[in-house]
């Protein structure tokens, strides 16, 4: 990706609540205007629109009064949150938008995955392992999968995501739009909780809640305060992928066998001119808490099969080596399919995140399943 070949001019969010009452338009017309105030835009100004969940594109633009001259809209699946955004970057590069406005919402959702579901009755089974002839019928089933997976390749610690619940939990307590704002766990407290799926308890899933976010990608020209995509990647496809996993496990699909992946700078980096040791604070999609270890494994925050005793060591607390997920990301603020993560960034990057700012912060990655990266930097 180009260097500043598109900005994040605004971001904001709705109110997060576990049961709101209120409808996902009603939610995403507070996400929308929060994002256009702060990018001191009108909604006449907006002439693209990317929609990933809450409403079809051409009722929001029919309930809010845009008038777009690129519109789409992607399947809700969070995986294509970092995709949605390198997308808005791309019709910004290409003269077909000046601001394109990116946005997400729900209401009304209870959980995930389940019985009966349509993940599941795909031809070859659903995106996250959901195999129903063996049981699998949820997202968990593939991150359950993926961490006991884990912990006997590299002998790490099974009780280990109790440091990253615990470390969100906290900064969630820091957050006063979270919806666990005033539920802090302790790391004892979260081997009380019950099991979902083995290894994961409930603690270790996202938060099926209410809510809504919006990002508005613009051109620098046109918003010239605007922070930075300094680079990105798409997700990467094919059988060297297993969805919240990282490459080398041999499951799934996986065709690569254990130890035959090494860490490389990924093109996002390259991009952007930097190293993993330039990165301030991260953002990384946890719909299930082994992907903050397998992430910062592949994204170089940490060696192969040491992610675990990163965050058993305090690093990604708020003042750690690298804060992660500091507003308490999907298991303790919203489960909003990584947008909150990407609004989270954008204040960390403004210097607009209160008790849970982190000092200096220049450089932020915002990281999705499948290999897909964002890294944007302050103004």
């Amino acid at each position: 990706m180009a260097r500043h070949m598109a900005v994040i001019s605004g971001a904001g969010c709705s109110a997060y609540a576990m049961k709101s009452g209120r409808t996902a338009a009603a939610l995403i017309g507070d996400a929308i205007a929060a994002a256009l105030d702060e990018a001191g835009l009108h909604k006449s100004e907006v002439d693209g629109l990317i929609v990933q969940g809450g409403l079809d594109y051409d009722m929001v633009g029919i309930n809010f009064g845009l008038e777009t001259r690129y519109s789409m809209q992607t399947w809700a699946h969070g995986r294509l949150t970092g995709p949605t955004i390198l997308t808005a970057a791309a019709v910004i590069a290409a003269g077909m938008a000046r601001h394109v406005l990116c946005v997400h919402g729900r209401s009304g959702v209870s959980r995930f995955g389940g019985t009966p579901s349509v993940e599941a009755s795909r031809e070859g089974g659903g995106a996250h392992g959901e195999v129903p002839y063996y049981g699998l019928t949820a997202p968990g089933s593939a991150a359950a999968l993926s961490w006991r997976r884990y912990v006997d390749l590299y002998g790490a610690d099974i009780d280990a995501l109790r440091h990253v619940v615990a470390a969100q939990r906290h900064n969630a307590t820091l957050n006063p739009n979270a919806v666990l704002r005033d539920k802090p766990l302790s790391e004892d407290d979260y081997l009380s909780e019950r099991f979902i799926i083995e290894p994961l308890r409930r603690a270790d899933f996202a938060l099926p809640n209410d809510g809504a976010a919006a990002v508005i990608v613009s051109a620098p020209e046109a918003a010239p305060s605007g922070l930075p995509i300094l680079g990105g990647q798409g997700m990467i496809g094919g059988r060297s992928e297993a969805v919240f996993a990282r490459p080398g496990m041999e499951l799934a699909y996986q065709d690569d066998p254990v130890g035959s992946w090494t860490y490389a700078d990924p093109e996002a980096y390259r991009a952007a001119g930097i190293t993993a040791r330039d990165i301030h604070v991260v953002g990384i999609y946890d719909s299930f808490s082994p992907s903050v270890i397998l992430d910062l494994e592949r994204f170089g925050h940490c060696r192969e099969g040491e992610g675990w005793r990163f965050v058993a060591e305090g690093r990604m607390a708020i003042g750690g080596d690298l804060p992660v997920n500091t507003s308490g990301g999907h298991v303790a603020e919203s489960g909003l399919s990584g947008w909150n993560h990407v609004v989270e960034l954008y204040r960390q990057l403004r210097g607009q995140a209160g008790a849970r700012q982190v000092a200096g912060a220049q450089v932020g990655q915002f990281i999705s399943p499948n290999g897909c990266t964002v890294i944007l930097g302050a103004a």
